[in-house]
This record gives C-alpha cells, structure tokens and sequence, in this order.
C-alpha cells in the first residue's frame, strides 16, 4: 500500500467509539489465517492508532469474495475478538451467491420520536444538507422551522457521555433532584408536538428522505422500494413520480387535511386478518395487513380502545399505535375529494426506480402512480404490506435495508419470511429503536459492514467526506502470502467423514438459509436458563433452531413479540421482566445474565422500573413515563410507589390524619368497603388494618397505577376485589388524564392550571406549618409543576356503582370512600335509588366548583344521611373539601 499521509482535522471526526474493520481473502482457509495474523500484527503494535488502521483496511485492501467483519471498541478489544473468534460480533461471509441489489423500506408513523439522527444531523455533512434543504422547503408551508420540533434545544444529550443517575434525597417531602428534570420534561413535550399529524407526517418524510440521500452517496443506490403508508411517498419522490418540492407540499397539505378530521386510533394485532375480521365491531376496520399474525385495525377512539381490552382479557398481544387519526380506513374518506383535487395541481411523472403499491400489494404501474385518484385510495385502503413482500420476493438477491427511525418494519419484513427458504433476503436497518442507548453511528457502523459483507462496495471517499485519516504503512506483503494458488485447491475430505444422508443435507441447506439474516455463527445454549428462553424464542419466532447470539431484531422481533416473549416467560420462569429488557438485551445470551444476575437474585427489583405492562409503547406509548419505587411507610409497612412526596402527603391523610376514620366513621369486622379512586391503595392497606375479615372493593382506572395497587394489596389480610376501571353516572369509555408524578391528581376533568394552583397552596400550607424544606421548593415552583404535571392519556372504562352492586350481589356498603378528582358528583348519580339504602357511611372528597359542594352536601342529606364538612389544614386557599356522611338510624 502507499503511504499517503493526510492531516487528521478534528474538527470533522465523527464520534466514534467503535471502528470498523473489514479482512477479505481468496477462500475461507485463507481468512482464518489473514485474522490470525491480523490479530497478531495489533497485538505486537498495539500503540498504532485503531481509527487509522480501520481506515487503511477500508481504502486500501483488495476485496475477494470471503469476508468478515467486526466492530470494535480499540486495540485490546480487537485483539481478543478476532483471536477468540467472537461468535456475536465476528461476521463473516462469502459473497458467492449472495444479494447483490439493494430494495430502500420506507417505515410510516409509529416510529417517530425527538432527536432521531440526532448524530447524523450534528455530523454527516450530507445528512445535514439535505435535511436543511428540506427544511426550507416547509417554512413557509408549516410556518415553523421543522428542525425546532425534530431537534428543539436543550434536549440533546452530548454525544458518548452517559446519563448521570440521579441522586436520592433523603427530604421527608419534596425531592427536588428527582423531580426537576428539565431535559425530560422538554423532550416529553416536544413529543406531544412531533405527534401531531401535520408535523409528524413531514417530520417523518424529511428524515427518511435524508437518510436515502445519505445512503446513496455512500455507493448505496437502490434498485427497488417499498413505502408503508407515508413511506410510499418517500419511495414516489425518490423514484421520481414527485420532485421534492411537490412531495413536501403534497405531504404538508394532505397531513393538513387529516388534522381536520376527527381523532381515531390504531391498533396492532397479533392475529391474521382472517382470524381478526370476526371481532371487529361496528366503527373499525382492517388498516393494514402486515403478515399471517399481524394485522392494524383503526377506527374511533372509543371503538378501538374496547377492541384492546377485549383482547387483552383474552391474552392476545395488541399494542396502540403513536398515531392521532384512524388511517387507510373509511374515516379518511370525507377529505376524498379535496386530495384529489390537491394532487391534480401536482406534475406527476412515470416512476424511474420500481417500487410496490400499498393499495395493491404488486408494483406500481405507471397508470396508478400517476392517476389523482389512486392516492386517495391509498389513504383509505388496508396497507398490503405483507402482498407487497411477497412480490418482492419474486425478485432473488435483494437485501432489504429500512430507511427511518426504528426497526419494526424489518422485523415485520421477517416475520413473512419465516417460511420462505428459497429468497430469504437480507434485512437490515439504518437506525436503532427509540429504547437502544447505542449511539446512531455505531449502529450505523454495524449496517456499512454488514452491506460490505453481501459483496457491495462503499464509497469510502464520500463515507469519510473531510474527516482526515492516515493510511498506515502496514505489511500488506505479509498478508498476501497467503494468497496463493495452492491455497485455492479444494480440500481433500475424507469419504468416510461425508454424511450423505439427503434428508439430513436438506437441513443443513434449510439451515443455512434461514440464518442468511444472521451473519454471526451459531453457538447453541451453554445452561438451563439460555435454553428455557431459547425454547421460548424458538416458539414465539416460529424458527428450530436459534442461537444464543443471534439479534432480536435480526430474527424479526418488534414489540409485540417482545410482549409475548415476557408474557412467556413469566410463566416459565416464574420472574417479571420489564419490555425494555428485551429491547435492551437483543441476544439469548444478553437476557439470560439479565435475568439471572439482576432478577433472579431479586424477584421484586423490576417492580421499581417499567414492569411487565401489556400495552406499553415505544416498548410502547403506554407507562413511558411511570417508573415504580420501593418505600417504607412510617409503620415499616413496605410498598410501591410513584412519587415520594405525594406517598407521604396521603400516608400522612390517611394514617396520622386519619382523614377517613373521623366524625364518627368506624371500621367493624366482616364490613364491606367500596375505595374509589383507590390509587396505589394506601387506604385499602389502612382499612385491612383497621379491622378483621373486611371485604373491600378498590377502583383505579389509570392502568399503571392499578399495577402498583395489585403489588401493594397483594399481601392484605382481607378479602380483596380489585377494578382496572372508574365509576361514574354511566357506563362507557372515556379519556383519563393522567399524572405519573401527581397520580392522585389525575382526572376525567383534568383543568392543569387548577391543579398547578392546587399543589402551590398545598406547598404554601406546608411552609406555614413550619416545613423549612419548602423555602427551597418555592425557588423551583414552576420547574416542579412543569414536572408533575406532564402527562399521558388512557382510554379507560368507567361503570356505574349500582351495575357494580349487582354483577357482584352486594347487599351492603359499610363505607363508601370517593376520591376521585372533580368525578364525585358523576359517582353518586350512578347509584340507583334503592341501592342508597345499602349504604352506611360516606366520605367524600368535593372539589367545590360550580356550587358543587352544596349540591353534594343537599344530595346525601336528600337520601337521610347526617352530613358533616370538613377542610384540611393543607388544602386552605383550596376548592378541595371533605363530606362525612353517615346514614341516620
């Protein structure tokens, strides 16, 4: 090799903290030897730098058809690697038979979260320039610079610095370390606004976009696309149906058109269309078929979030979509007629790169890609996602590599190709999920080497732009000795050490096939624990054989195997894991020492992160911000819980207080208790305490909290009935506004400005009781409410007590507890008249608005209860009072 010598100009050096090293040789013999001695060379010149030597194997060495690969962290690292053959992260592979095309996947919504190539805009000049360029395309369309919303200042975490913990505080009120987490809250809020249809759809389109551009310059050209929903426009614009300036606009005023319809919502199915048509309702529809156990459904909120829980009782994975309308489903067809119109004013041209139609599963034809009324069609057809595979199958030799945010339309990709042993393409992604802490370049790194490995040349001039590495003058003459003619003579085998058994052969072919998407080697399970989940990969992946290093998401995994996986393990192995475990330890190997060093010595540690949850999102929308906490009570009662402070204000209510055993309210053995609005259950844990053989009936309708409250009765001495819903005037479902940070004020009713001013007085009191801690908190007010009141909705069903009374045949209510921020007055109109004779004492929280606690109080003094009002000394400058009712004799 040459010697050239180039000055490193820092200031173009990406962050790297892996380095690519690619070995090629003539036959397989030759590459063990070319990384033996590659190994060697580092290890005797271990003071070389690694960033220059991965360079010059990139720029300079010759590329024969056997290849490998390996990323690595530095010279010690590499050297151990290669010399120990490192089963998960030594690639290899010959290029004899293997994908020679490239087909770009363009992902729709779902997938989107802030900061996504966050690196790549800070770094990759191309990148950037596009994304930029798009960007001035949409100012004047959007009215906002779309970077603001994809980038928005002060969330970005500094590149390769990990996130310092948190440290406890040992405050008997407020945590303020704990609660003051201005990055987060400002992400969570940028999120609400980058899921909002008119930004997310072009938000969306510029990333994918840019990353095709990306791509390209670095030699990676596509033959063939395919677009989900929105993806198929990137794969129109980028195959020259639209130009740039008329897809952006086209995407803008379409998503502008949506925006005005009325909300809906999205559900993934793990069933076939076949085996989901028979339960849908009236109001949803088939949106999307995306295999034989996938499918979308879309459809009103309320219709959709009744589809889930009936799913959910009956142990089917579903999961909701980060969406805000119900789309390809006739609740796009009001704005028919207006797209049409809109894409008329638009130049359509003949595509010049193929690519597959989502409304017919096969390739688009000239007539349809410029035909107005074939996009409308595509906004309310079903996605053919899965037809739209099959038909690429038709074509050998592809690798399918994901363009966009996340990797769930690679691994629905594999999912469909389960039983396809003949074209079983190679899938890869440009970007890691949302839940990978992995820096974008690394992952980045990973998908250059795995194209590199199927035969396909980089341009590394373009890879590197004005980044500046020295080519090393290593001994390459050394390297190629073994590049010689003999060595290319078969190897002798022995006759008697050939297995010609065709069945057995036929396996070993079928085998190799179906790891084509799995470069790295296959190692076996080595202990009882990796061979348990690997059975259970095995079942969910529907494969025989998996290894103990082969990716989550190389296999096909997205987050609705991931549910089934935890769910199936918890029986298995009787342990909860968490759905970030999964996306966190991608291997066999990486879950069971996950499991087996920090569940298995502590069955109840995962109770205080993201615990097993059936719907969560990005895993899952659902709990992305709740995260559990052990605490010991006062009276060394230990539970779980969400916030410090909140706990102890209610320990301090319920226990010292004693709020709900005063003006003359008793607890008597064997009484009946109805707790709504019960929470994490502190008062259900106060009333088991109270007295012997109770039978308590506790409501909570905020699904993670009702989590916290199934762990923390689990244990009462009494026999408890508990209910994931709210009680109200009717039955039906509706939105329940909830606070992970201030759970007790989550609400039917949510008003957040009354709330904020709620928790300012109650701070206020607790500083006039002589709390020296709240000077303190009072300098952080505002940063403190922002925390405790970000938020996420939930679709809850809500029932009436009476219909409570009589599915389960209760004669009487001892004690009537309601506490359930500004809903009372909805509970106490669902009670039937002559269930109110069932009911002995009352208490009752009354949030006075609109004359409300007079109604209340005349109300229960109507139905010949004696009524006494009451206001905590914390809730002073408050509307919040409390009603003892109790009936008279």
């Amino acid at each position: 090799m040459n010697n050239r010598k180039f000055l490193v100009d820092q200031s173009y050096t990406y962050p790297n903290s892996s380095y690519l090293l690619l070995l090629s040789s003539k036959t397989e013999s030759i590459l063990e030897k070319f990384t033996d001695h590659v190994a060697k060379f580092l290890n005797e010149n271990s003071y070389i730098n690694i960033a220059d030597f991965a360079y010059t194997l990139q720029t300079n060495q010759k590329e024969f058809d056997y290849r490998r690969m390996l990323v690595c962290r530095d010279i010690d690292d590499a050297v151990e690697s290669l010399t120990n053959r490192n089963s998960a992260r030594l690639l290899s592979r010959s290029v004899q038979g293997c994908p020679n095309t490239v087909t770009f996947m363009f992902p729709g919504l779902g997938e989107q979260y802030v900061n996504m190539a966050q690196e790549l805009y800070q770094y990759e000049p191309t990148f950037r320039q596009h994304i930029i360029h798009c960007s001035e395309i949409l100012k004047p369309l959007l009215g906002i610079d779309v970077r603001d919303i994809l980038y928005p200042k002060g969330t970005q975490t500094e590149t390769n610095s990990p996130e310092q913990s948190l440290i406890p505080e040992t405050s008997p009120t407020f945590n303020l370390r704990q609660m003051v987490r201005r990055n987060q809250v400002e992400v969570d809020r940028n999120t609400q606004r980058l899921n909002q249809t008119d930004i997310a759809q072009p938000a969306l389109f510029v990333i994918e976009y840019a990353l095709a551009q990306m791509w390209m310059t670095w030699g990676i050209k596509p033959q063939m696309l395919i677009g989900y929903s929105l993806g198929e426009y990137v794969a129109a614009c980028l195959a020259g149906v639209l130009s740039l300036e008329d897809a952006l606009t086209l995407v803008v005023k379409r998503s502008q058109l949506i925006q005005s319809l009325p909300t809906g919502a999205m559900l993934a199915v793990a069933l076939s269309p076949s085996q989901l048509q028979p339960i849908l309702t009236e109001g949803i529809y088939l949106s999307a078929l995306n295999g034989s156990t996938l499918s979308v459904v879309a459809g009103s909120v309320e219709a959709v979030a009744k589809l889930e829980q009936h799913l959910i009782s009956d142990g089917i994975a579903c999961k909701q979509i980060q969406t805000t309308h119900a789309f390809h489903s006739p609740m796009m067809e009001d704005i028919v007629e207006p797209l049409i119109d809109l894409v008329k004013t638009f130049d359509l041209k003949s595509p010049q790169i193929p690519y597959i139609s989502n409304v017919t599963g096969k390739w688009i034809t000239v007539e349809e890609a410029t035909d107005p009324s074939y996009w409308a069609q595509h906004l309310c057809q079903p996605v053919r996602f899965a037809d739209g595979i099959e038909t690429l199958l038709q074509v050998p030799g592809q690798t399918l590599l994901e363009v966009g945010p996340g990797q769930t339309l690679g691994g629905i990709t594999l999912q469909n190709l389960v039983n396809n042993t003949v074209h079983r393409p190679l899938v890869l992604s440009s970007l890691p999920t949302s839940y990978n802490n992995q820096l974008e370049f690394d992952f980045i790194l990973n998908t250059v080497g795995q194209l590199w490995l199927t035969g396909l040349s980089i341009n590394w001039s373009n890879y590197y732009g004005q980044q500046r590495y020295n080519t090393l003058n290593i001994p390459v003459d050394l390297f190629e000795q073994y590049q010689k003619e003999d060595e290319l003579k078969p190897e002798k085998i022995p006759y008697e050490t050939l297995n010609l058994n065709t069945h057995d052969s036929t396996e070993v072919i079928q085998h190799e096939r179906l790891r084509l998407n799995l470069q790295n080697s296959y190692v076996a399970p080595r202990n009882d624990i990796e061979q348990k989940i690997s059975d259970i990969w095995k079942q969910v992946f529907d494969l025989q054989e998996i290894g103990v290093f082969d990716n989550f998401f190389n296999l096909g995994g997205h987050s609705l195997i991931a549910i089934q996986i935890i769910n199936k393990i918890k029986k298995t192995l009787e342990v909860k894991i968490p759905l970030s475990a999964i996306f966190t330890n991608l291997t066999i190997a990486d879950l069971a020492t996950f499991i087996t060093n920090e569940v298995l010595i502590d069955p109840n540690i995962y109770r205080q992160q993201d615990v097993l949850d059936k719907d969560v999102e990005q895993a899952s929308k659902k709990y992305k911000f709740v995260h559990w906490l052990t605490y010991k009570l006062k009276n060394g009662m230990e539970i779980f819980h969400q916030n410090k402070a909140e706990t102890e204000h209610f320990y301090e209510d319920i226990y010292e207080h004693k709020v709900y055993a005063k003006n003359g309210i008793q607890f008597n053995p064997r009484d009946h208790i109805f707790d709504v609005g019960a929470n994490i259950g502190l008062f259900t844990l106060f009333a088991d305490q109270e007295s012997d053989n109770l039978t308590i009936y506790s409501f909570e309708p905020s699904p993670p909290t009702f989590e916290i409250l199934q762990a923390n009765t689990s244990k009462c001495r009494g026999n408890i009935k508990l209910f994931n819903c709210g009680l109200s005037n009717e039955s039906k479902t509706i939105t329940l506004t909830f606070y992970p940070n201030s759970s007790g004020m989550s609400s039917f009713y949510p008003n957040e400005e009354e709330e904020k001013q709620v928790l300012k007085s109650i701070i206020l009191n607790q500083k006039k009781a002589g709390m020296l801690e709240m000077e303190e908190v009072l300098q952080y007010t505002n940063e403190l409410l922002e925390e405790r009141f970000k938020s996420e909705t939930f679709y809850c069903p809500v029932k009436t007590l009476s219909e409570v009374i009589a599915e389960n045949s209760v004669n009487r209510i001892d004690m009537l507890k309601i506490d359930v921020q500004k809903s009372e007055f909805d509970v106490l109109l669902g009670i039937n008249e002559h269930d109110w004779l069932k009911i002995r004492q009352i208490v009752i929280e009354v949030h006075d608005e609109s004359n409300r606690l007079a109604q209340v109080d005349s109300l229960l003094k109507a139905k010949g209860y004696n009524v006494i009002t009451e206001q905590d000394s914390l809730y002073k400058a408050t509307n919040i009072y409390n009603l003892y009712a109790i009936r008279n004799p």
